[in-house]
Formats: structure tokens, sequence, C-alpha cells
């Protein structure tokens, strides 16, 4: 215990000091009350805690309003442009993959119809080429027994004229060979 009658604990602490202290009271670095030993709370009820009321929800529509909301719209904004540019993407994506295959059919279709087209020519020219070779044919077929007598009348005029050509030149060899005229 110390002299001014205030019990001490095994610390040294005063017990009324600290009742004081959880009672809202303030004190010195000595320990010395300096609320003059009246007993106060910490929060008074008066029209000051209006005034902090008002301040406070002042300052809470302020910060929504210059701070929260443009912080939140910009979000947004940017959320919007990444979620718009995200969904046009896809959309041209889905575009280019149609307009592909679309292009890809169109692509088959146009080869079928060449292929076609080529069958068709091949056709017609094969058709042409016979056409072509059954006139030779016919026309030679009806040239033929012309050109056959035809032949066969200069082999016999070659004939006639190498006998006659060939009886002084066998004359000659014969006198040649056996040595003697003839």
């Amino acid at each position: 215990m110390r002299g001014d009658g205030e019990r001490d604990d095994e610390d040294g602490v005063s017990v009324d000091f600290v009742k004081n202290l959880t009672r809202g009271l303030s004190y010195d670095s000595k320990g010395k009350n300096l609320t003059g030993g009246c007993v106060c709370s910490m929060i008074n009820l008066d029209y000051t805690l209006l005034v902090q009321a008002a301040v406070f929800i002042v300052f809470v529509f302020l910060i929504n309003q210059f701070l929260f909301r443009p912080i939140v719209d910009l979000l947004e904004r940017r959320k919007e442009a990444t979620t718009g540019a995200q969904e046009k993407a896809l959309a041209l994506q889905e575009k280019a993959e149609k307009e592909a295959a679309l292009l890809e059919e169109k692509l088959a279709q146009a080869r079928h119809e060449a292929a076609l087209e080529r069958d068709r020519l091949r056709k017609k020219a094969l058709e042409e080429q016979k056409s072509v070779i059954e006139r030779a044919r016919r026309a030679i077929d009806k040239d033929i027994p012309a050109l056959r007598e035809k032949v066969l009348g200069e082999a016999k005029e070659v004939e006639e004229v190498l006998k006659k050509e060939l009886e002084p030149f066998a004359k000659q060899i014969a006198e040649k060979i056996l040595g003697r005229a003839a």
C-alpha cells in the first residue's frame, strides 16, 4: 500500500489507477489523475455526436461521388470494352469460319463442275477424233483400189523399162564373164 491511500498490487501499480483507467480517466506519466478525479465516459452523447455523424455522412457521400463512383465507372467501362472486344472477336471468328466453310463449299462445287466440263470436252474430243479417223478410213478405202491400180500400172511400166534396159547389161555381163563377144 502506498501512503496516499491507494492500494498497490504485486507490480506496484495502483489498483485504483487501473480501475479509473478503464473508466476513461486520463493520467500523466507520473500517474497523476488529469481529469480531476471525475469519472467520465469516453463518448459524450451531446450535439457533437450529431455533428460528427453529419460530417461522416457528408464525407462518405463526397468520397462516393468523387472517388468510388468514378473508379467503379472506369472499371465497368474497361470491363465492357474488354467484354465487347472479346464478343466482337468471337463474332468475327464465327463469321470467318462460316465464310471459309461457304468458300470451301463453292470451291468443291467449282471443282466438280470443272471435272464435268473436262469429261464433256474429253468425250467431245474423242468423238471428233473418231469422226476424223473414220473419214480418213473411208477416204483411204475409197482411194485404195485406185491407188492399187495406179501402183500396179506403174510397176508394170517400170518392169518393161527395166527389161529393155537390162538386156544390154545382161549381154555385157555375159561377155565379160565368158570372155567373148556374143
